[in-house]
């Protein structure tokens, strides 16, 4: 007596999807290590295949820009999930606990230091295809940063007149300037260095507020521009390859660009 064929169950779905994800999880992640090793131009739809053995690669990405893509999006994941969520943060120890994770992280990485968001940032910058996908993920990075600083707020360690949303850009490009830094300097403590100084910095805003005592006076000459402050930092433009360019926080009372 002839069987008919096996009917599809819930449960055969759910492992058939489950197998789907891990195999798609499988792609980004190689495609993410390659892209972030060798650039993003570097590495082929063959050379992703060929690396996870995955024959039907075609099933999960249309295209390579639909892969990048998911590379953009998985390596924002890392950022906020990987060291414990950013959506813990709700105090300056908790803030700081958090930028302890980012800098570790770093330590298991054969350098050069560097973030991987950044790394296809710079790479990607003239690319409209990827463009919005990166403005994205930045702007959702500074939005979890800033949610984390409101939290801080609203237990009344932050000052009320305090801009999260301004505090959030600061720290974000603190963060950025210290895989810079770390790179240059070939150690990574200079990136915890930087973002001591940053959170410290911030932790310090009620005060500046109060008090009126940090400011930052701009004035163009033949030389350049040149800021003072106090209190604050001072937030900096230097190249980072390829034309493109990095923000850096760095204390300093005067600073001549």
């Amino acid at each position: 007596m002839n069987e008919g064929p096996t009917p599809i169950t819930g449960g055969n779905r759910s492992a058939t999807h489950r197998h789907h994800q891990h195999a798609r999880a499988a792609i980004v992640d190689a495609a993410a290590s390659m892209m972030y090793r060798r650039g993003v131009a570097a590495t082929s739809i063959g050379d992703v295949s060929h690396a996870t053995e995955a024959r039907d690669l075609d099933l999960h990405f249309r295209d390579k820009t639909e892969l990048v893509r998911a590379v953009i999006d998985r390596e924002l994941a890392v950022q906020l999930d990987g060291h414990d969520g950013a959506d813990a943060i709700d105090s300056w120890d908790g803030l700081d606990a958090w930028l302890s994770r980012v800098v570790n992280a770093q330590r298991a990485v054969d350098g050069p230091f560097a973030c991987p968001l950044a790394t296809l940032a710079t790479e990607l910058r003239h690319s409209p295809e990827y463009r919005p996908a990166l403005d994205a993920a930045f702007r959702t990075w500074e939005g979890h940063l800033a949610a984390g600083l409101r939290r801080i707020q609203e237990r009344g360690e932050l000052d009320s007149d305090a801009d999260p949303d301004r505090l959030a850009a600061g720290l974000l490009a603190a963060v950025q300037g210290g895989y810079l830094l770390a790179s240059v300097h070939g150690r990574i403590e200079v990136m915890r260095d930087v973002l001591d100084d940053a959170v410290a910095a911030g932790a310090s805003e009620a005060d500046v507020a109060r008090t009126g005592a940090g400011s930052v006076d701009f004035s163009e000459d033949g030389s350049g521009w040149v800021a003072t402050s106090l209190t604050w930092r001072l937030s900096c433009l230097l190249p980072c390859g390829q034309g493109a360019f990095c923000t850096v926080i760095w204390p300093c009372a005067s600073v001549q660009r």
